[in-house]
C-alpha cells in the first residue's frame, strides 16, 4: 500500500517534535577553542526521546524496498504548503516569482533570518520548523523569511534557483542584516545558495548556520556506512534517489546540488550543527574542515548520541544549541 502524506508526516513528526523552551538542567557542553569545535553531550531527557524515535522507525521510509510507494506518496498531492501553526509572532506572505515566501513579522527587528527549510527536496515545511524559526526570531532580534521553494518531482534545483535569487533580493530590500538558515535538505540549498550567491557578485548574508545539513546528494563518502547502522531516521537509498530528482538535468554532482563539491572560499562565518548518529555527520565534518583550509571563520557543534536536526525536538540539547547559534551570530 502507498505511503499516505499522513502516515509519512506523522512519522518525520516524530522527529521533528516542536521545540519546547525547556530548562537546560543537565545539559553539558565541551569546547575545543583551538579547534572550534563544541560538542553538546546527550541527556537523559535526549535518550527518552531517541528512544522513542526508534520506535517510529521512520528510517523504514528510505529503504530501498520502499521508495516506490516514497515516490508515490510524494507525487500523489501538493505537499508545499505552509503549516497550520499557532505563532506569538504575526504570519504573513506574500507572491515572489510564483511562489510563496512566508514571514514572521517582528516589530523590534534587527536583523532577517532567510530560512530554507529541509524535507528531502521533497516535503514541505513542518509545524516544528515553523517553531524553530519563531526561536530564532526571538533569540537573535529578527524577523524570519521562509520560502516555500519548488519541491521534487514537479520542480528541480535550477527552478528553486530563480525563486530564491528573486526571494534574496526582496530580504536585501529591508536593508538589514541577513543570517542564512537551512536544516537538512535546506542546510545543502543554504551552502550551494551562498556559493551561488558569492559567484554572482551578490551581497553575501552577514552568516550561514546549517542544521544537519545534505551536502552531497549521493551520500557516497565512505563514511556513511558506519552512520547509517545508528542512524534512527534516515537511509541513503530514497534519499539518493529523490536527490536525483531534485538534480533533474543537473549532475548529482554539481555543486548547485552538492555543494560539497563547490569552492567554499569567500563563504561568510560558518556554523554547522549535526548529530553523531546521522548520515550527515561525515559530510558536515568534510564541510568544516574545507571551510577551516579555505580559511573562513566556521564552528562546528556536534550533538554527541544525538539525531538528525535534533534542534527542533522537546530536549535540552536543543535549547543549548540554539544558545550557541544566538552567541555565533551576534559575534560575527
Amino acid at each position: 500500500m502507498p505511503i499516505s502524506r499522513r502516515e509519512f508526516i506523522v512519522c518525520v513528526a516524530a522527529g521533528l517534535s516542536v521545540f519546547a523552551t525547556g530548562s537546560l538542567a543537565g545539559c553539558s557542553a565541551a569546547s575545543d577553542a583551538d579547534s572550534g569545535i563544541t560538542t553538546i553531550n546527550i541527556t537523559e531527557q535526549g535518550k527518552a526521546k531517541r528512544d522513542e524515535l526508534k520506535q517510529t522507525d521512520c528510517a523504514a521510509y528510505f529503504a530501498e524496498e520502499n521508495y516506490s510507494d516514497l515516490l508515490e506518496s510524494i507525487t500523489a498531492e501538493d505537499l508545499n504548503v505552509f503549516p497550520s501553526v499557532e505563532t506569538t509572532m504575526p504570519q504573513s506572505h506574500t507572491e515572489i516569482a510564483g511562489s510563496s515566501v512566508y514571514k514572521l513579522e517582528n516589530d523590534d527587528a534587527s536583523c532577517t533570518v532567510f530560512y530554507i527549510h529541509g524535507g528531502s527536496y521533497a516535503f514541505g515545511i513542518y509545524p516544528s520548523q515553523v517553531s524553530l524559526c519563531e526561536k530564532l526570531a526571538t533569540q537573535l532580534g529578527a524577523q524570519v523569511l521562509i520560502p516555500l521553494y519548488p519541491l521534487a518531482p514537479n520542480g528541480n534545483c535550477l527552478d528553486a534557483y530563480a525563486f530564491l535569487d528573486a526571494a534574496y533580493e526582496e530580504a536585501l530590500s529591508a536593508g538589514k542584516p541577513i543570517y542564512l538558515v537551512g536544516d537538512s535538505a535546506g542546510g545543502g540549498l543554504a551552502c550551494a545558495f551562498a556559493e551561488h550567491l558569492r559567484d554572482k557578485g551578490t551581497e553575501l548574508p552577514g552568516g550561514l548556520v546549517l542544521f544537519s545539513p545534505w551536502l552531497d546528494v549521493t551520500l557516497c563518502n565512505p563514511d556513511i556506512a558506519a552512520y547509517e547502522q545508528k542512524d534512527i531516521q534516515l537511509k541513503r537509498y530514497g534519499l539518493a534517489e529523490l536527490g536525483k530528482l531534485w538534480a533533474d538535468s543537473l549532475d548529482t554532482t554539481d555543486p548547485c546540488v552538492s555543494p560539497i563539491y563547490g569552492d567554499v572560499s569567500g563563504l561568510p562565518p560558518t556554523l554547522l550543527v549535526v548529530g553523531t548518529e546521522e548520515i550527515m555527520c561525515p559530510d558536515t565534518t568534510k564541510l568544516y574542515e574545507m571551510l577551516k583550509d579555505a580559511n573562513v571563520k566556521t564552528q562546528l557543534v556536534y550533538g554527541e548520541g544525538l539525531w538528525h536536526v535534533y534542534v527542533v525536538s522537546d530536549i535540552p540539547e536543543a535549547a543549548s544549541t540554539l544558545d550557541i547559534v544566538e552567541e555565533f551570530c551576534k559575534n560575527i
